[in-house]
C-alpha cells in the first residue's frame, strides 16, 4: 500500500470514528458509565487527531528515502500526544459500545504507539516496525467494522 492511500485510509477512519462518537453523544451518551462520556470522546478524538497529524507528516516524504531526523522527531512528538490522550480513554466504554472496540483500540492503537515511540527513542528499527504494524492492524480492523459501529 502506498503512503497516499494509507493517508486517505487513516483520514477516513478518523472521520468515521469522530462521527460515531458524535452520534453516541447526541443520543444521550448510550455508552456512558464510569468516565464522563463526553471526556472519553474528547480524549479518543484527540488521540486520533494527533495520530493523523503524524501520518500527514510521514506521507510528505519520498517512500524510498529515509526521513530527516527533525521530521521524525515531529512525527514522534505527535504520536506522544496521541498516546497521552489515548491513555485517558475508558477502554471498557468502547467495549460496551461495540464488542472488541476497546480491545482493538488498546492492543493495537495504544500498544502500537508505545512500540513506535520506544523504537524511535531507543533507535530500535524492529520496535518502530512493530509499532507501525499494530497501528496498521488497528486501522484494518476498524475499516472492517465501521459499518456495524455506525449502525449502533
Amino acid at each position: 500500500m502506498n503512503s497516499q492511500s494509507n493517508y486517505k485510509k487513516v483520514l477516513i477512519t478518523s472521520i468515521l470514528i469522530s462521527v460515531f462518537f458524535s452520534i453516541v453523544l447526541l443520543n444521550g451518551g448510550c455508552i456512558s458509565t464510569g468516565t464522563n462520556s463526553k471526556e472519553n470522546i474528547q480524549h479518543f478524538s484527540k488521540s486520533i487527531d494527533y495520530s493523523n497529524k503524524s501520518t500527514r507528516i510521514s506521507n510528505t516524504g519520498n517512500p524510498h528515502e529515509q526521513m530527516e531526523h527533525e521530521y521524525m522527531q515531529e512525527i514522534v512528538d505527535y504520536k506522544k500526544q496521541a498516546h497521552e490522550e489515548a491513555k485517558q480513554v475508558d477502554i471498557d466504554q468502547l467495549n460496551r459500545a461495540y464488542d472488541g472496540f476497546g480491545y482493538h483500540y488498546n492492543n493495537e492503537f495504544i500498544k502500537g504507539l508505545d512500540s513506535y515511540i520506544e523504537g524511535f527513542e531507543e533507535s530500535d528499527d524492529e520496535k518502530l516496525r512493530k509499532g507501525q504494524e499494530l497501528l496498521d492492524k488497528w486501522s484494518d480492523w476498524y475499516d472492517v467494522n465501521v459499518d456495524k459501529i455506525r449502525n449502533l
